[in-house]
């Protein structure tokens, strides 16, 4: 089971990853991530349960890998 300080790891990644994006997209892309690592992290430490796909599902994706 993952833990809220893995959750904040990967957030860590992320801000790393986006002081090295290509361009201003891939940093935003980064950074909208390590947030959501983040609000998952502080999820958990409320004893929420994190939920596995993302709430908007407006493109039709599942969220699920084939």
């Amino acid at each position: 089971m993952s833990t809220p300080d893995e959750f904040r790891r990967y957030a860590a990644e992320c801000i790393e990853s986006a002081k090295h994006a290509r361009d201003d997209i891939a940093r935003q892309r980064f950074l909208d991530l390590a947030k959501m690592w983040m609000t998952a992290a502080r999820q958990l430490d409320d004893g929420m349960a994190v939920p596995l796909v993302p709430a908007d599902r407006s493109n039709g994706s599942t969220g699920r890998r084939r």
